[in-house]
């Protein structure tokens, strides 16, 4: 069992949570999120982090023809929990050193996919997705941090039909656990510094 608090805990499906501590199993399954009353307070068995964690990213894409790019730690420590082919109907359940190839369940992908949510084959092994982040918030001004993770992880699971397993931190799920730093918490937006560190 882990415990893991940081200055912020995005659950996805609830507002975010100042100094949350977040419940797993040694595995990545949620158990619970703790709302603290107060400021936190250190304790043992719990690892705290500054920054914001979320759940792993789901990463859709349509020109995925080399399966191989992606069996590698980088794609992992990038955050990204799954990576979908939307074109064949796969998709790859990451681990830390390796991935597992699965059939995607065609009837349940949603026939229309937003541009936004696709990522291409080459931006796996890099940022560049988030980059594309940073640069659609300082164009829209009034998108919210945690819109912008919901995109990359609930909404995509969702557009795979696998959001009872992925995109959240729910009770049950195990979706990857991601560490994001270089936040600007007054904002609570993304600076240009940041960076991103797969916990789980």
């Amino acid at each position: 069992m882990r415990k893991i608090a940081a200055t912020y805990i995005f659950p996805i499906t609830q507002a975010p949570i100042k100094n949350g501590i977040l419940v797993c199993e040694d595995n990545g399954t949620i158990v619970k999120i703790i709302k603290p009353k107060g400021a936190f307070k250190e304790e043992a068995g719990v690892e705290f982090y500054s920054g914001i964690i979320t759940p792993g990213f789901v990463a859709l894409s349509n020109t995925l023809k080399n399966h191989n790019k992606i069996q590698n730690r980088k794609v992992w420590a990038r955050g990204i929990a799954i990576v979908a082919d939307i074109v064949h109907s796969t998709y790859v359940i990451g681990e830390r050193n390796a991935y597992e190839f699965l059939p995607l369940n065609s009837s349940s992908l949603k026939q229309v996919i937003p541009s936004s949510l696709i990522i291409s084959e080459n931006d796996l092994e890099s940022t560049s997705f988030l980059t594309e982040w940073f640069d659609s918030q300082e164009k829209h001004q009034h998108t919210k941090l945690a819109d912008l993770l919901k995109s990359l992880s609930l909404d995509a699971a969702i557009n795979l039909g696998l959001e009872e397993q992925f995109g959240s931190f729910d009770s049950g799920k195990r979706p990857g656990i991601n560490l994001i730093t270089g936040i600007g918490y007054q904002q609570m937006k993304l600076t240009s510094n940041f960076k991103i560190k797969r916990l789980l």
